[in-house]
């Protein structure tokens, strides 16, 4: 027999030695801790605590509540992540440990004699009755968590599932040992009843190891993920910062002087030569209404503004316009000649980003780049040039705009090309939520719309998700790698 408390304190040590030993053993689980929660895969308190009350009963209760209530036991519960300092929580929390222990302890009833009677038959309902038991904290423990925000919606099933595995593997490994470390009897059946703990421990151990290796597993994609993710991310940085130098390059040529048409068409084709995914150089002219009718006996054509449904019409009388006065190449985009880009709104917030900051300024992505059927799609950069005679710093004003033309799919095959095939999917938001994306899949392109890309990003877990941000211009590039399935 394991030994019997004789009285009030003797009982009152025992409490407090069994306090002292789940805090303790929490320390050993906490270790082993993993998932969004941080929950361990072998929570060895758990066996602790049952094999004290099949031992002594329900007066060893109070011991094991309060050791599992110290603080940082909740730390390490949740792996350092947020502490519970809510008592209420806290106790919710605990309330469904100690909801399966009490559990156990009934479906176990005269343990000790159903052990000495049949061994295997002890070892099944052992192991049954801990794999059912063990789905009470997860459940209780997770829908508290949920609701004060620890973990998400989209969490909670895989959250859940570590939870229970690791309850369930410290019940099936620790129990046994414990109760042979403490009680002579079952050191003494255990030689001859060994299919209680063969069973228990096989298959305690096999879970917590299953769950462990897939937890490495995913760590491995992750870091994968991350590397591929920050490889790619810096290959776009890059090539975006060559061609905003270039522009900052050819808006530096018409300072102070307006640049003849040849010098310009050299100096843009020759930065074009070098970068195969910018489509386009531009030279925009802020035009006065009273300049408008030599502009367009200039350019043969009048100038025009882009509809709402995209189309090109004679530009209504107004104050100013943005109209583009010189392209290269000229072939193959004749339609942009004469436009007033200020008339099409994102274009005209790229246009008035870069006049208030007299930087570079980058719209979202564009499907009408040459204002035509089944266009081309990408940004343009804008940066304003100032080619009167006054100095910047004599408050020189802004004569009008360069723009580069930059091809996302012609950027995105040139950066793959330099770089691996992208293994994990990877989402490319040039803009905000409101403008479109690029899903890259190996080396497929799909352009999404806002709202099959906010469904995209919405239906991947935090914990199978990668994020980056770039900056471009004046505008955040946001990258969002997928590593892994969902549970």
């Amino acid at each position: 027999m394991a030994w019997q408390p004789q009285s009030l304190w003797h009982w009152l040590l025992l409490n407090a030695l069994a306090a002292l030993g789940y805090w303790l053993f929490t320390k050993v689980g906490a270790l082993a801790s993993i998932g969004p929660a941080g929950v361990s895969v072998l929570w060895a308190p758990n066996g602790l605590a049952l094999a004290v009350l099949l031992i002594w009963g329900p007066r060893v209760l109070p011991g094991v509540l309060v050791g599992s209530l110290v603080p940082d036991s909740m730390l390490a519960m949740i792996n350092g992540q947020s502490a519970l300092n809510d008592l209420g929580v806290s106790l919710l929390v605990r309330l469904g440990s100690a909801a399966q222990w009490w559990a156990m302890f009934l479906l176990m009833g005269d343990w000790l004699q159903k052990l000495e009677r049949s061994g295997s038959r002890f070892a099944r309902r052992f192991v049954l009755c801990t794999l059912a038991c063990c789905m009470l904290a997860p459940t209780l423990g997770m829908a508290t968590l949920l609701s004060v925000g620890q973990v998400t919606q989209q969490e909670l099933m895989g959250g859940w599932l570590t939870w229970w595995v690791g309850d369930t593997a410290g019940m099936l490994v620790l129990t046994p040992l414990v109760l042979a470390l403490l009680h002579p009897q079952v050191r003494r059946l255990m030689v001859t009843h060994q299919a209680f703990p063969t069973l228990a421990l096989g298959l305690g151990l096999t879970l917590a190891s299953t769950a462990l290796l897939g937890h490495l597993e995913r760590k491995a994609s992750q870091d994968r993920a991350g590397s591929e993710l920050r490889t790619f991310a810096q290959s776009l940085s890059n090539s975006m910062a060559l061609a905003e130098a270039d522009l900052a390059r050819l808006a530096a040529l018409h300072y102070r002087i307006r640049l003849e048409e040849a010098e310009f068409e050299r100096l843009a084709g020759a930065m074009r030569g070098q970068r195969n995914w910018v489509l386009a150089y531009a030279h925009l002219r802020l035009l006065a209404a009273s300049e408008r009718a030599d502009f367009e006996a200039s350019i043969d054509q009048s100038v025009r503004s882009v509809g709402s449904d995209g189309s090109l019409d004679r530009a209504p009388l107004q104050s100013s316009y943005w109209a583009v006065s010189r392209l290269n190449p000229i072939g193959g985009q004749e339609a942009r000649l004469g436009v007033d880009e200020g008339s099409e709104p994102r274009r005209r917030q790229a246009i008035e980003s870069a006049l208030s900051s007299q930087a570079t300024a980058t719209t979202g992505v564009l499907d009408d780049l040459l204002y035509a059927k089944d266009d081309e799609w990408g940004v343009l950069l804008y940066i304003p040039v100032f080619e009167g005679d006054k100095s910047r710093s004599e408050g020189a004003p802004v004569t009008g705009m360069v723009s580069a033309t930059i091809q996302l799919k012609a950027l995105i095959q040139a950066t793959l090309k330099n770089n691996p095939a992208l293994e994990f999917s990877t989402l490319l938001q040039p803009g905000g939520t409101r403008d479109q994306s690029i899903l890259v899949t190996g080396s497929q392109l799909v352009r999404l719309r806002p709202e099959p890309t906010r469904q995209w990003v919405a239906q991947i877990p935090e914990r199978d998700r990668l994020s980056l941000a770039l900056r471009v211009g004046n505008a955040d590039w946001q990258l969002h790698s997928r590593f892994a399935y969902s549970d």
